[in-house]
């Protein structure tokens, strides 16, 4: 099919599922998902269908056949785990779907990493059960799955427990992921006790990413004044011994947070390097798109305690963009 001839069947599916006086049918839904020249349409308009009157469980059920077909694009499956995100509203339901996405061994890859990061962010009890249940049932063949870091991320007690368990009797198989599997007791043995977190910022080991101790550190409401302390000891003291990484991660969570000042920056030369890093490589699109999906920023903000204005209403989406989003560098 010539590019004339996919904008043309874009915008009869398109146009087919705006109208409110027709309940699409499964076949022209069958259409969108067996197509993935389709889906990038379809996601940018995602919000549009649901706005104009096409029932919103259908929309969803769609995006989520997109995050498990191999895409033209590799943007296009995490963009539609965060079109979903934003279109489900509700945390039980954004949890529902995110959860379909991670237990499906047939989802696209990517669609399956995003859906883990996004769901650290929503997840309740109930979900955090089933990461568990996930962990249990991979362990053996996988020790550090993607389930198991999204419950560090989220300082689970019982995962604590349950990984203490595990070191005590790890098979000679597991031998080589052990540092990595202590590594994720301390981080949320670290949560458990905050004072740690600003201990760990000030210290000479790399194991942790000084970002993430920010993060959490203020999560888990430290001083502002006593993170920030800690922060600058540790980039005025010793810059020489942490990492590119260490450093751009730990530097970009303080911005986030407004803890560094202007007098901050021009007394240490590391955050003016790190700024500077940043300032060429960020606003590159990756993990932006689509643009009208604040609601997965707000959710992060709020597990983070990130400051976040939610932005201006954008004008609805047209329901058939001409052009595909780039791909990523």
């Amino acid at each position: 099919m010539d590019k004339n001839k996919r904008h043309m069947a874009s915008c009869v599916c398109i146009t087919f599922l705006l109208s409110a006086s027709v309940v699409a049918d499964q076949d022209e839904f069958e259409n969108v998902c067996a197509d993935p020249a389709l889906h990038p349409q379809f996601v940018e308009s995602s919000l549009y269908l649901v706005q104009h009157g096409t029932d919103r469980n259908r929309v969803l059920d769609v995006l989520l056949c997109i995050t498990k077909r191999k895409p033209n694009n590799s943007t296009i499956g995490p963009a539609a785990v965060r079109a979903m995100f934003h279109i489900a509203e509700q945390n039980q339901r954004i949890q529902r779907y995110l959860l379909e996405v991670v237990q499906d061994p047939t989802a696209y890859e990517l669609s399956i990493h995003e859906a883990f990061r996004l769901l650290v962010h929503v997840a309740d009890d109930s979900g955090r059960e089933q990461l568990r249940s996930m962990v249990r049932r991979d362990f053996s063949c996988n020790g550090c799955s993607r389930a198991l870091r999204a419950l560090v991320e989220c300082g689970d007690a019982q995962t604590l427990v349950w990984l203490d368990r595990q070191l005590a009797t790890l098979p000679s198989n597991l031998e080589p992921m052990r540092p990595l599997l202590e590594t994720m007791a301390k981080q949320i043995r670290l949560q458990q006790d905050p004072s740690q977190l600003i201990a760990y910022l000030t210290l000479d080991k790399n194991d942790i990413d000084r970002g993430w101790v920010v993060r959490q550190a203020v999560r888990h409401k430290v001083n502002r004044d006593q993170l920030h302390t800690a922060a600058m000891t540790y980039l005025g003291r010793n810059p020489a011994a942490s990492s590119r990484f260490q450093k751009a991660s730990l530097v970009t969570a303080c911005d986030e947070y407004g803890l560094l000042t202007e007098g901050d920056a021009q007394a240490c030369e590391v955050i003016r390097e790190v700024r500077i890093l940043l300032d060429s490589t960020t606003n590159c699109g990756v993990g932006s798109w689509p643009k009208w999906a604040a609601l997965v920023k707000a959710k992060r903000a709020a597990f983070y305690s990130i400051p976040y204005t939610v932005p201006a209403v954008v004008d609805t989406i047209v329901p058939v963009p001409t052009t595909q989003p780039a791909k990523a560098p």
